[in-house]
């Protein structure tokens, strides 16, 4: 999971985020359906929460450029990129789920936006607990796999969902502090992982999208968006630490 240090509230969405995942290989009630709709609109609000509270960091950097831009503008500067990098990835994410959505749902843009166009496509896997086809295992599968429904490189979303994850993560990584390296996890693997189930190593692509309901698939890609924000957070907050690393706060002067 993404970050060196979670707060309570991360280790519990994490922890709720293992036990559902589990579940998925087990009998699928209607009950944990409808628990990872509920975990997923959880993720949205933390998702919300994380860009305010990064947004006052960058706030922070403002100020204190103007105090010093010498010596703060080299982290602002890289704050600015992170923050860029960060909200493609995450806005890049968020059409992944709105487009596997109006496949699941088999409605034009337009119904579930409404006849007015009140709501954004943006927003439209901000809640999905009414969701007719969380079940639906089969449009997911086939949205991320390609025609014949296998992980292939090359072939499908999924493989280059895949790609965009190893590149943002490489390009984060160029913006953390030496010193904080060690300190800071950008989340998202992509490794093959063992399934016990089956006995056997599953390819990512495999693990999170192959016959696996929809409604569980939406919330692994807005967990995924959680370890983006998650990442965003710890990266410009090291950057910021790097300018009161280097101050001298004075209460008296003689």
């Amino acid at each position: 999971m993404a970050g060196g240090k979670l707060s309570p509230r991360q280790k519990m969405i994490n922890m709720m985020y293992l036990v559902l995942t589990a579940l998925l290989a087990m009998n699928v009630s209607k009950e944990i359906l409808n628990s990872f709709a509920l975990l997923n609109n959880g993720l949205v609000k933390t998702n919300t929460n994380f860009t305010a509270k990064n947004e006052v960091t960058y706030s922070n950097f403002e100020t204190a450029e103007l105090n010093d831009p010498n010596k703060v503008r080299p982290y602002h500067d890289k704050a600015k990129a992170v923050k860029k990098r960060s909200l493609d990835m995450f806005n890049y994410i968020e059409t992944l789920k709105n487009e596997l959505i109006l496949a699941v749902e088999e409605k034009e843009e337009t119904e579930i936006l409404g006849r007015n166009g009140e709501d954004s496509i943006i927003k439209i896997a901000s809640n999905v607990f009414y969701m007719e086809g969380k079940d639906d295992n089969a449009k997911p599968t086939h949205y991320f796999m390609g025609d014949l429904d296998v992980a292939k490189e090359g072939v499908g979303k999924a493989w280059e969902f895949k790609d965009k994850i190893t590149k943002f993560k490489q390009d984060l990584i160029t913006y953390i502090p030496e010193k904080e390296k060690k300190n800071i996890k950008l989340g998202l693997e992509t490794d093959d992982v063992y399934s016990s189930t089956e006995d056997m190593m599953l390819k990512w692509e495999n693990n999170n999208f192959y016959h696996n309901p929809a409604i569980a698939v939406i919330a692994i890609l807005t967990k995924m968006q959680n370890d983006v924000k998650n990442a965003e957070a710890d990266i410009i907050n090291a950057l910021y630490k790097q300018i009161d690393v280097s101050s001298f706060k004075f209460d008296t002067l003689s």
